[in-house]
């Protein structure tokens, strides 16, 4: 397993959507978050063998995240970074 890359995303939730800090390996993706009340770390991991990734025009700079336990869809604060992970992700 190898580290290749790693930063925040905006995730898109019902109520808000909420920053989360993804983690690439080369093997799987990991995304986290921190929840300072219960100083607690809860994260996900999905294997890339088993996950899909797809550009999404709402919200701008979104991509669809699909895998076998969760989908959903995450935005990055402009195009590069947007297409940065996207290449990433697909190959």
């Amino acid at each position: 397993r190898l580290y290749v890359r790693d930063g925040n995303l905006m995730k898109v939730c019902r109520k808000q959507d909420k920053e989360r800090w993804f983690v690439l390996f080369s093997d799987i993706l990991i995304y986290a978050a921190f929840d300072p009340t219960k100083l607690s770390l809860k994260h996900e991991k999905f294997r890339l063998q088993k996950t899909a990734v797809a550009p999404v025009s709402d919200p701008q700079f979104g991509l669809s995240i699909r895998s076998e336990q969760k989908s959903f869809i995450v935005y990055g604060k402009d195009e590069a970074e947007k297409n940065g992970w996207l290449q990433i992700l697909k190959a």
